[in-house]
């Protein structure tokens, strides 16, 4: 009995240390790894994680605007206007690429005064190279102040504005908005550059000549000479012209009423009639036979060659025909040194009548009839 009641009362003991061990300690488990352990949850429930080694915390603010200082503006009537340009009046003439400063004269109308938290801002339109913001100059309620942006001309040539407001706490704009208007000059053709008329629709009706005017602008000016397609010039001058939203060319050539070799005459010519390149050629078929020049001095013919380019020698000539006769357009051939087209046309020969076929300079062939 004695043997019975100790083992009895040692598995008593073992169980009450058992419970005791359980009671203290709970289920404990090791996490699945060590980020586990590491990850902390915020109270606003976002995860954040420590940079790795060797890399800067990220700044979260890295990226926003500078710091403005906020404003109460509660009791303030808010009011901005323009008073003068003091430079870049609208449509200033700028060259591509070049930087430049816009300054405006503003009063401040409202009844608060202007410091810390005002901001000169852009608007829209195009901001051609400006700051998004800047600060205001502190103006008392009443007084003028002047605001000046650095900008640069776009690189294509046009024209261009850009809207710019005077803005509190970043986002309450207010009063007139501020505009800079230009003109970036960027020419396609620039002076001094060699070039061709190219106005082959002047061809096609009567009359054929594309009149020079006295001064850039459709209807400007008078009329200073008369050339016409892929005629050789040079070209003096540009001008944007802002309503037509087009370049006009000053350019000198020979007028077509007088002898080529004459004194050239000077005008101004759209866009869409000079070109650098190679104008649009007469397209094959019928075509008139055309040298008013030689007509007015008593010629009523002209030669006609067995090759192109036959100047100076270079080609046999194989007939005549006559001013104003109808020919036929079988062939061209752009001749890059002299910048010239030539047509091999056929057409009846000037003393017996008959179908001769030669080349001919462009510009003795015209697409209708001459006067």
């Amino acid at each position: 009995m004695v043997s019975n009641y100790r083992m009895t009362a040692l598995l008593l003991v073992v169980m009450m240390l058992a419970l005791a061990n359980w009671a203290c300690c709970g289920t404990t488990s090791m996490p699945r790894d060590l980020s586990e352990a590491e990850t902390t949850v915020p109270r606003d429930g976002s995860l954040e994680s420590s940079p790795l080694p060797g890399e800067a915390a990220s700044d979260p603010t890295a990226t926003s605007l500078p710091s403005v200082p906020t404003v109460d503006v509660s009791g303030c009537t808010l009011g901005a206007v323009f008073e003068a340009d003091v430079t870049i009046p609208d449509n200033t003439l700028i060259d591509a690429g070049q930087s430049f400063v816009k300054t405006w004269s503003i009063r401040n109308t409202g009844t608060c005064d202007w410091g810390p938290g005002y901001l000169f801002t852009f608007i829209d339109g195009n901001q051609m190279g400006g700051p998004q913001s800047m600060s205001v100059p502190e103006t008392a309620a009443g007084e003028a102040t002047e605001v000046s942006v650095e900008l640069v001309a776009p690189t294509e040539g046009g024209t261009y504005r850009g809207n710019w407001q005077i803005c509190v706490n970043r986002t309450e704009c207010f009063g007139d908005k501020f505009y800079v208007q230009i003109v970036s000059r960027s020419i396609p053709i620039p002076p001094d550059s060699e070039a061709l008329i190219d106005c082959l629709e002047c061809a096609k009706a009567y009359p054929y000549l594309l009149y020079l005017r006295s001064e850039p602008g459709a209807g400007s000016g008078m009329t200073a000479g008369a050339l016409r397609h892929a005629d050789k010039v040079t070209v003096i001058d540009a001008f944007w012209h802002i309503s037509e939203s087009r370049w006009w060319y000053q350019v000198e050539g020979y007028d077509e009423y007088t002898e080529r070799i004459s004194e050239p005459v000077t005008g101004w010519l759209p866009e869409e009639n000079v070109t650098v390149g190679t104008p649009e050629p007469y397209p094959l078929g019928v075509a008139w036979g055309e040298f008013s020049v030689g007509a007015e001095e008593g010629w009523d013919d002209i030669n006609i060659w067995d090759r192109p380019n036959y100047y100076n020698g270079r080609g046999r000539r194989v007939g005549a025909i006559r001013h104003g006769a109808r020919v036929e357009i079988i062939d061209r051939e752009w001749e890059p040194e002299n910048r010239i087209w030539f047509y091999q046309i056929t057409g009846p020969e000037y003393e017996t009548g008959e179908a001769i076929t030669g080349w001919l300079d462009g510009i003795f062939l015209v697409l209708a009839p001459p006067p």
